[in-house]
């Protein structure tokens, strides 16, 4: 409680931009419900999983301010695209398992989270047709990249997963 006081605690409060009417407090409220639930939901994520957010807006492509190199897609002999954008979030940590040999590197793990402010679901179909490729990319753009940073330097890079965390206002409950 104290860390959601800390990042949400004034909305709502004197001079704030909601206060005034029934509407704009009830509005107040709302929010505070959403970010208190979202921010115990992901503290949860981070307690019970080895792999830690490692970059936030993670640039790809060719600017001098993206981190991970552009995603280059080969469409013929004499065409290639490259594809820029940011991921929302990385997660990345080494794991080592009790099958591994002491000759074994420790893989690298990461997954990529693509934040929603709605529900989104993943369709296999729409992947496989290219209707969806997303998450795709960024797995791509992030396996490219990862081992280029000095903390997974010549590591393996392995993807463990790519999901939609969706914000859903409509779920939303409190218990007081």
């Amino acid at each position: 409680d104290s860390v959601f006081f800390v990042v949400v605690g004034n909305i709502g409060d004197n001079g704030d931009v909601f206060l005034g009417t029934e509407r704009s407090s009830y509005i107040a409220s709302r929010i505070k419900n959403i970010a208190k639930k979202e921010l115990k939901n992901l503290t949860e994520q981070l307690q019970l999983n080895h792999l830690k957010p490692i970059g936030f807006e993670v640039g790809y492509g060719s600017g001098e301010n993206d981190l991970l190199p552009p995603v280059t897609v080969k469409c013929s002999d004499d065409l290639s695209i490259s594809l820029e954008g940011k991921i929302d979030r990385i997660d990345a940590g080494l794991l080592r398992t009790d099958d591994m040999t002491e000759d074994e590197d420790t893989p690298a793990y990461f997954r990529v989270i693509d934040y929603k402010s709605s529900e989104r679901k993943i369709s296999v179909s729409d992947i496989v047709n290219g209707k969806d490729l997303q998450l795709i990319v960024y797995v791509e753009a992030v396996k490219n990249g990862l081992s280029q940073l000095p903390a997974f330097k010549d590591k393996n890079v392995v993807p463990a997963s790519a999901f939609y965390y969706s914000f859903d206002k409509a779920n939303i409950s409190l218990d007081k």
